[in-house]
């Protein structure tokens, strides 16, 4: 029975790799748009912060008709010039000790339970979440997909740019996105996500945004929906717990998520 289970399993991994590269070929002669590359690298510009670090506390609270709500404490621990973070969660005692380091193009979950790491990808879900590990990361929209403009629409009473994305390559959450890009600031507003056949998968709401020195933003709030479950996570970043420090090397490693899993 489980010789069959793991033929099936490896089929299916196969199917799948099979169609996500048929995606990828199908896009392959997509080309930027000028004008939508220009609002994604203006973006990109005020909410990456390569010139400082950031420390916070952060609160998940996950959503869906029917069950309990779950609420997840964490730390988070972000530098973008390495493209950089790690998230380690602290409450409940269920969840204690979990955590994830992305360091470079690597991204991985620890499990203090096994003491073992898991390696990742942007398309894998936080914890028993709604949010993506690529929504804690610095954005590197070009590099992952072809970008056209769309005509504006307004989201929240704002005039937004709306860019449609293409997949470049597999490592990434959905296919075929749509962002809303405030036209005032250049801040994200939305996103949408769709499957290849163009069934709407989430949507995400950027609800609320630091300034910082240097014409900067940081997220402090965000909002995911999963139409297809019908569950929702709000993602809120405790302001008072920001600190933009330099943090210790040390911090982006193995060792240190290990470290903290036993305190």
């Amino acid at each position: 029975m489980n010789f069959k289970s793991n033929k099936l399993t490896k089929f299916t991994i196969f199917i799948l790799f099979l169609v996500l590269s048929m995606l990828v070929f199908s896009f392959a002669e997509e080309k930027n748009d000028p004008e939508a590359e220009k609002i994604i690298k203006k973006m990109e510009s005020i909410v990456n912060l390569e010139n400082t670090d950031v420390t916070a506390e952060m609160i998940f609270l996950q959503q869906k008709s029917g069950e309990p709500d779950k609420l997840f404490k964490t730390r988070y621990y972000r530098r973008d010039k390495d493209n950089a973070f790690v998230i380690i969660f602290l409450e409940p005692d269920s969840e204690k000790g979990k955590g994830y380091l992305r360091i470079g193009d690597n991204l991985y979950m620890y499990m203090p339970a096994t003491r073992e790491f898991i390696h990742k990808n942007r398309k894998e879900n936080v914890g028993s979440t709604d949010a993506k590990a690529e929504n804690f990361e610095s954005k590197k929209t070009l590099d992952l997909y072809y970008v056209k403009k769309l005509p504006n629409a307004i989201v929240n009473k704002a005039d937004c740019f709306v860019i449609e994305l293409k997949a470049k390559q597999m490592d990434v959450s959905y296919p075929i996105q749509k962002w809303y890009i405030r036209t005032s600031d250049y801040i994200l507003m939305k996103q949408e996500a769709f499957s290849l056949s163009g069934t709407l998968m989430q949507v995400t709401y950027y609800v609320k945004y630091m300034p910082i020195k240097g014409g900067k933003f940081f997220m402090t709030k965000f909002m995911t929906e999963d139409k297809i479950e019908g569950s929702r996570t709000w993602v809120t970043v405790d302001e008072k717990t920001v600190s933009f420090a330099p943090i210790p090397d040390y911090v982006f490693t193995k060792a240190f998520l290990e470290q903290q899993s036993k305190q």
